[in-house]
């Protein structure tokens, strides 16, 4: 399936092995640890915190399209475990790091508002255990 090239993007993505790099308007990922509260046991009564639990993710606004939607809504639908694969500049420079996880697609919203570009934010969250490698 190829999609036609809507924005200067050069980044390649994929979505369960689909090359979906010209849906996408923005994609990148995060990596946030939470806080947990240390402090009772510091003997000075200065808060003290460590990293917890780390929650990391693919976020990027897709067009929607019948190509996109066709991709995207059964992996929601179905709680698919699926492969998200991002590689910065990815499509001018195929030496670029390539960021990868086992995710979920846990909202879907195809939605639209009038007068405005028929896209939605996709958020991507891992759910694998290994978190987002690189290649």
């Amino acid at each position: 399936m190829t999609y036609t090239k809507k924005t200067a993007l050069h980044d390649r993505i994929s979505v369960d092995g689909v090359d979906m790099s010209n849906a996408f308007d923005t994609f990148g990922f995060t990596s946030d640890d939470s806080d947990v509260d240390v402090s009772g046991f510091s003997v000075s009564g200065v808060d003290e915190t460590l990293s917890g639990t780390r929650a990391e993710g693919f976020t990027g606004d897709v067009f929607i399209t019948a190509e996109s939607e066709a991709i995207l809504w059964p992996l929601h639908r179905d709680r698919t475990i699926f492969n998200v694969s991002w590689q910065p500049d990815g499509l001018i420079d195929s030496s670029r790091t390539t960021y990868h996880a086992q995710c979920q697609l846990r909202t879907f919203d195809p939605s639209a508002t009038r007068g405005q570009p028929y896209k939605t934010t996709a958020t991507f969250k891992v759910a694998d255990p290994n978190g987002i490698q690189t290649s």
